[in-house]
């Protein structure tokens, strides 16, 4: 489902006459208006809405689950709010009655007004737009019930006028702008643009709500009013365009998306998961739609093209050739109303027999050139292009619906498995099979970076663990027993199983398939997939890396040693790169408590605290009679967290095989928003629309500015609403989301196994180099094995201090006196002569 904090372009309508509604009960009610007076009416169950259909299995399980209170939950003495159904009628009496109560402005009304301005707007354009197209004539009966409420919200307005707080409407409309609507459409291809209910400004959909609780003193447990509605035609068209609208505000969206990964702004991770994002709202906005108006997939999308021929003087049944599917005129309507899509999947179903492989042989339809403008191809070459990449890949999707859930499988794919069993083409179908040629229309001869992009990931990452199952392949540590390489060893393989291996072409195999196919075709020709995986592999390679990396102690010691290097200026102002970015993504206080220390009694003290000494030890007041003993800390030895990160949202279901979580709750909102970066990729957007003119969608999309101010002022804004509110559209976090997760692109690709070989051979050298001073001031037995290592800092920092007491895994000075900081600059001149050779910025 969508969240239920993202709100549709038809739920923000409906919420905004609800909103009306229930300000003026509860204002009316603060004046005395008694409940009485109101029409009877029953609860808005009572045929508000169309009955869902009938839920089964495991969806019905889940829905009486949800229904059955918790029995966890303590009862509450405060019954819950009722709900009635708000009758049209009584919306002026409502307002005459405030108008004749009140003393002069009441307060914190603007929310109010704002919301009825907008709500009146909204629906006179509507109304507008179909009586000047209406050129049969078929909706002037209905129309004469919609002008009645637009009446009536009027009406509300002039009574109510000189009791509303305009001076603070003024200063709503300098912080959110106005919600202005377009004029009519004149040419088919700005339809969305400019139809007034399919394109309601970024303004209209994030104005805020009006808080009924701050604008009267009503009590919290008041009761609720839903506006009785009615279905007539113009309810429908309304719910219908809204929701063909914000689909395809998701398909520019995507689009827009793919195109940042073509010009190299965003990286293919962060495409694949935004747009497999957008698909799930897609999702959950038809679940959502479902319950409005119930419909199937294809009534929708041709009522939808009936409706926008005849208001456009197109008969939706010409051909211009006897076999065309659909009158070509009208390409770009169809386009945007999943129909010509839709024609392409319910083709497929003719050669979808049992016990055979539906396909179509390679060229049987033509040839595909990737290398053509399509945006000067005609609405018939459209198609046909279309029709040559949909139909001959479908197959392979046919043959993943015959195996298991893949690792990391992408929206699309899930999508379309219960098509290949069923043939239902359901909107998610349509949805997931018009985003894969979206796709296509955009990355076109480039369609294949993805797979090439997967490709490098999968070597590096090979390449890192090989390489480090190499170098310890007679190290060991009890932190790290041999069977914990199986971790590292099953990743490989399974990169190797999905990335190496053309599992696809292996299972057509067995279905006997009459054609022959390019190796790799679905992951060349999919780049959502290679995405999905990609970030799969990436973010198992990482948090393996920082449990490694943790179990060794190689990096949390050395970024000791180089931070008192660098304190005490013995490096000629020489930088760890590495080591720099390691502490900027994981933070200070992952290697220290507090500020970095700056003296040499401090490095010793921040340094056995990360091995677990507890802070008691260094107490001021601490007893002498203990000072000879060490306490250990409860908490044990510091250690690299995994971050805070918005990848982090998405591990579960692209790291288990599809058994994790696909629902996103309020906390994920909230980091996304506090992690997203300030421009949105509004600027960047702009320049790869340049860059790449041919590429832009037909359909167009929203042009986010980008001065500086603006950008800022957006960035306010959607923070600031989701702060009064709890609400946003899925496009504003859809943008916060993308900028999060390019944010995160330096995170993901970190090699924490590369950082940790280049300390270990670190701490080589300074062992190598430190051996004979050591020993005379510790003695032969330190340290007494290679995987003490790490402990080699801790002992150089202990010679320049005096100790008094023993730190457990440490040998004593051999003279407690002794204090000098001279290892310290001669361990320094051997990590500056490693920095100094490139060795410490080779991770990235």
């Amino acid at each position: 489902m969508l969240p239920e904090s993202l709100v549709s372009s038809y739920r923000k309508y409906k919420s905004d006459t609800d909103h009306i509604g229930n300000w003026l009960v509860s204002t009316a009610k603060h004046y005395g208006y008694s409940a009485d007076m109101l029409t009877a009416s029953g609860p808005p169950t009572a045929k508000s809405t169309p009955a869902p259909t009938r839920l089964k299995g495991k969806a019905r399980k889940a829905a009486k689950a949800a229904a059955t209170p918790s029995t966890s939950t303590p009862p509450t003495s405060t019954p819950p709010k009722k709900k009635y159904v708000l009758a049209i009628k009584d919306f002026i009496p409502l307002a005459q009655h405030i108008a004749s109560k009140a003393k002069g402005l009441i307060e914190k009304s603007s929310d109010f007004a704002a919301t009825l301005d907008r709500a009146i707007s909204l629906r006179k354009d509507h109304s507008k737009f179909y009586d000047e197209n209406n050129q049969n004539g078929l909706l002037s009966a209905t129309n004469r019930t919609h002008e009645y409420f637009i009446g009536i919200l009027e009406g509300v307005r002039e009574t109510l006028q000189p009791r509303l707080r305009y001076e603070e409407r003024e200063q709503h409309t300098r912080d959110y702008g106005e919600a202005k609507m377009p004029n009519n459409p004149v040419e088919l291809n700005n339809m969305f643009a400019r139809l007034d209910v399919e394109e309601p400004s970024e303004d209209f959909l994030s104005a805020p709500t009006p808080s009924r609780a701050a604008e009267s003193t009503s009590s919290p447990d008041a009761d609720e009013y839903e506006v009785e509605q009615s279905l007539d035609i113009y309810e429908i068209l309304l719910a219908r365009h809204a929701f063909i609208t914000d689909m395809n505000r998701f398909r520019s969206f995507i689009r827009e998306t793919w195109i940042l990964y073509k010009s190299g702004a965003t990286t293919l991770e962060a495409a694949a998961i935004t747009t497999n994002t957008t698909l799930d709202f897609a999702r959950g906005l038809d679940e959502e739609y479902q319950k409005y108006c119930p419909t199937t997939a294809f009534e929708l999308i041709k009522q939808f093209f009936v409706s926008q021929c005849i208001l456009h003087g197109e008969d939706p049944n010409f051909r211009e050739r006897p076999k065309d599917p659909v009158n070509f005129r009208m390409y770009d309507v169809a386009d945007a109303g999943f129909l010509s899509v839709y024609i392409l999947l319910d083709a497929y179903t003719a050669v979808m027999l049992p016990g055979t492989l539906p396909t179509y042989k390679p060229g049987f339809y033509g040839t595909y050139n990737p290398s053509s403008d399509r945006t000067k191809k005609s609405g018939r070459e459209k198609w046909e292009e279309d029709r040559i990449i949909l139909l001959e890949i479908l197959s392979d999707f046919f043959v993943i619906n015959r195996m298991p859930p893949l690792p990391a499988e992408d929206e699309i794919t899930r999508s379309l498995r219960p098509f290949m069993s069923t043939k239902v083409i359901t909107f998610s179908v349509l949805m997931a099979a018009q985003v894969f040629l979206d796709t296509h229309h955009v990355l076109r001869d480039h369609i294949s970076r993805g797979y090439v992009d997967l490709g490098q990931t999968r070597s590096y990452i090979e390449a890192s663990i090989t390489h480090n199952l190499k170098f310890h392949e007679t190290l060991r540590i009890v932190n790290w027993p041999k069977q914990n390489d199986m971790i590292l060893k099953n990743l490989v393989q399974l990169q190797h199983d999905f990335v190496v291996v053309d599992f696809i072409a292996d299972a057509r195999r067995k279905f006997r398939d009459p054609f022959p196919t390019i190796p790799f075709n679905l992951l060349k020709q999919h780049p959502l997939f290679c995405g999905t995986l990609s970030f799969s592999f990436k973010v198992q390679f990482r948090e393996a890396g920082i449990t490694f990396v943790n179990a060794w102690g190689s990096v949390m010691y050395t970024a000791h040693l180089y931070n008192a290097a660098r304190s005490e200026k013995l490096l000629h102002e020489n930088k760890w790169v590495d080591m720099d970015l390691v502490e900027l993504l994981h933070g200070s206080d992952n290697f220290f408590i507090g500020a970095p220390p700056k003296d040499v009694d401090a490095y010793f003290k921040h340094f056995c605290l990360s091995i677990g000494v507890s802070a008691t030890n260094f107490a001021v007041n601490r007893r002498r009679t203990n000072a000879s003993r060490v306490v250990a800390s409860r908490e044990g030895p510091r250690s690299l967290k995994q971050n805070q990160t918005v990848s982090q949202i998405f591990k579960d279901r692209f790291c288990m095989g599809g058994s994790g979580r696909f629902d996103m709750k309020t906390a994920d909102i909230e980091l996304i928003l506090k992690k997203c970066g300030s421009d949105y990729f509004e600027e960047i957007t702009n320049e790869a629309r340049a860059a790449h003119a041919q590429d832009t969608p037909e359909m167009p999309t929203n042009d986010a500015p980008t001065a500086a101010g603006k950008k800022s002022r957006k960035q306010r804004t959607i923070m600031q609403q989701w702060q009064n509110t709890q609400t946003l559209t899925p496009m504003q976090l859809l943008f916060s989301l993308r900028s999060a997760l390019q944010d995160e692109g330096a995170e993901m690709v970190f090699d924490y196994f590369r950082l940790h070989r280049t300390c270990w051979l670190l701490l080589r050298n300074l062992k190598e180099h430190l051996d004979a001073e050591l020993k005379k001031i510790f003695g032969a037995g330190y340290p007494e094995t290679e995987s003490q290592l790490p402990y080699v800092v801790g002992y150089i920092f202990m010679a320049a201090v005096k100790q008094e007491a023993a730190v457990p895994g440490f040998l004593k000075k051999k003279r407690v006196d002794f204090v000098s900081n001279e290892l310290l600059k001669r361990a320094a001149d051997v990590l500056e002569g490693m920095l100094v050779s490139g060795a410490g910025g080779m991770v990235l």
